[in-house]
């Protein structure tokens, strides 16, 4: 298999010979041989997008720059398409691709970790009715993702509410706008500061999505304040680069607080949730 995608990691510099470089290489590679020649069926062509999005953020993790990997990526995509859908080298790819990541279907969940936080991703509902979520363990606790809304999914950010306490006004999220800050902060040079509050984007170069519905939840006498998303939401936020973060802003009575996401492997846990029989 690594002779089908030789030439697009030599595009990577003369290191790449070995590592998650030659992982993400060779998974974007049988994409694109998919592609061309329709190798995969919709959940283990889903298995292997998750499979090369999780390589693409340890690479990214590991320091290379967005432009690097994109680069690889495009290169190695390139390189499958190229080849010749009877090549027997493209046939054998295909079935260790589909002997490896087969199971990724009959799983139920699975975690990706990022940089600071993870994102849970389940095809039954957890405990809270959560899909996908990540934990927000501060400046308050909260639990952002997908979740189980009357009779459909939707974006929420769940926040616990202490005893008497007012539930927030209102919730935005901020999101660098690709458009006006084409590189992340994470991939800037001389960067000094650290955590997810300095990989967010100044709010001139962010887009806001407001909280279309808010309500109230009380479990088992804790109460819950609920705000919902946009769908389109999630797509927005798995497209930035992963060691990013986003701003949650709350307006809660004493005033606004500050809550960071991680972009972290998003991108990965919604293709897992895709790959699964029938879908």
């Amino acid at each position: 298999m690594r002779a089908l995608i030789l030439a697009a990691v030599l595009l990577a510099g003369p290191a790449a010979a070995a590592g998650p470089e030659v992982a993400f290489a060779e998974r974007t590679a049988l994409l694109g041989a998919d592609r061309a020649c329709g190798l995969f069926a919709p959940p283990m062509r889903a298995a292997l997008e998750a499979a090369a999005w999780q390589a693409r953020g340890v690479l990214l993790r590991s320091g290379w720059s967005e432009v690097r990997a994109d680069t690889l990526g495009a290169g190695a995509r390139a390189e499958g398409a190229r080849r010749p859908c009877a090549d027997p080298v493209l046939a054998r790819a295909a079935e260790g691709a589909r002997a490896g990541f087969s199971g990724w279907s009959r799983l139920m969940a699975m975690r990706f970790p990022g940089g600071e936080r993870a994102w849970a991703a389940r095809r039954t509902q957890d405990p809270e009715r959560f899909y996908l979520r990540q934990d927000i363990p501060g400046p308050r606790a909260a639990a952002f993702g997908v979740r189980e809304d009357g009779s459909r999914a939707a974006v929420t950010l769940r926040l616990p509410l202490a005893a008497g306490e007012a539930a927030p006004a209102a919730a935005r999220l901020y999101y660098r706008d690709r458009a006006r800050a084409p590189r992340s902060a994470a991939d800037l040079p001389g960067r000094t500061r650290t955590g997810l509050p300095a990989l967010a984007a100044s709010r001139a170069s962010a887009s806001v999505v407001f909280a279309q519905g808010r309500r109230l939840e009380t479990v088992e006498k804790m109460r819950f304040a609920l705000f919902t998303f946009p769908d389109a939401t999630l797509a927005a936020l798995a497209a930035l680069d992963p060691r990013e973060a986003a701003e949650i802003e709350i307006d809660a009575v004493g005033g606004p607080v500050r809550l960071y996401l991680e972009v972290g492997d998003l991108a990965a846990a919604r293709a897992f949730l895709a790959a699964q029989a029938g879908t």
